[in-house]
């Protein structure tokens, strides 16, 4: 966060820096690659202040600007920094979990001024996952109405966090990805969501490249732990409804899809 600092006059980097206080005391981080000398009406002063603090700014008396001309006293601003805006952020970038990389890891789930809120979790079937991945284009939905239907769907833990943490102090829960797999041999898809946002990722040791086309498909199935081809994998296009097409990879870990099967 930084304060800005608006002046009548220029007067140089130096001075501003040396006659600048903020009370209670903050650490400021001020640039190392501006010139002493260099003159400016405008400034930004890079100060570490804290959300829902009371500050005072003052430029002290006796600072010089480019006329020659010094401050005769001391000037104080009063600042109030606001408080930080109810939050819940579920720590999950990305889409793929690499399988071999998740022993004890956990998601956190860090809130800020929220006295509680529902989580759900879960594992989720390649059909659940077809059915999130339409809806992303279909109409409106109210977050509140998303996660109560989403909470009812089989398998989801639903679980009201207290975060018990004082005004602008952030906590986090951590959800272990282990135990959501734990009925699916520790692979597949799972589903963390708040009332406010859904995140779907899949613990895989499989790599998808494709090419989908109305005149036929290809499909190339890979390892993410070694990048060799894997032979015999099945292979499956579905929606929210069921399967439309299955079949197999070959040794070189290639499926065919015809076009009359499947037309994207």
């Amino acid at each position: 966060m930084s304060v800005e600092v608006e002046l009548s006059n220029g007067v140089a980097f130096s001075e501003l820096r040396s006659h600048v206080r903020i009370t209670p005391p903050v650490a400021v981080a001020w640039s190392k690659t501006r010139a002493d000398e260099a003159k400016d009406s405008s400034f930004s002063v890079p100060a570490k202040l804290r959300a829902g603090t009371a500050y005072r700014v003052t430029v002290t008396a006796g600072m010089r600007d480019e006329h020659g001309q010094t401050l005769s006293r001391d000037v104080d601003v009063p600042l109030q920094v606001d408080d930080l805006d109810p939050s819940v952020i579920l720590g999950l970038t990305g889409t793929v979990l690499e399988a071999t990389t998740i022993h004890g890891r956990a998601v956190p789930v860090t809130s800020v001024n929220t006295a509680s809120y529902a989580l759900a979790s879960g594992a989720l079937d390649p059909h659940e996952v077809a059915e999130l991945v339409a809806q992303q284009g279909g109409g409106f939905e109210k977050p509140e109405h998303r996660f109560a239907r989403l909470s009812a769907w089989p398998g989801m833990r639903v679980e009201h966090v207290s975060s018990g943490a004082g005004r602008n102090v952030s906590t986090a829960k951590r959800v272990p990805i282990e135990p959501l797999l734990a009925t699916t041999g520790g692979r597949g898809a799972f589903l963390l969501a708040t009332e406010s946002d859904v995140r779907v990722a899949n613990v895989t040791d499989l790599a998808i490249t494709a090419k989908m086309s109305r005149f036929g498909s290809l499909v190339w199935v890979t390892r993410l732990s070694d990048g060799q081809p894997v032979p015999g994998a099945t292979v499956s296009i579905g929606d929210k409804v069921g399967t439309v097409f299955e079949t197999h990879t070959d040794g070189d870990g290639l499926a065919a899809i015809p076009a009359d099967k499947y037309e994207p």
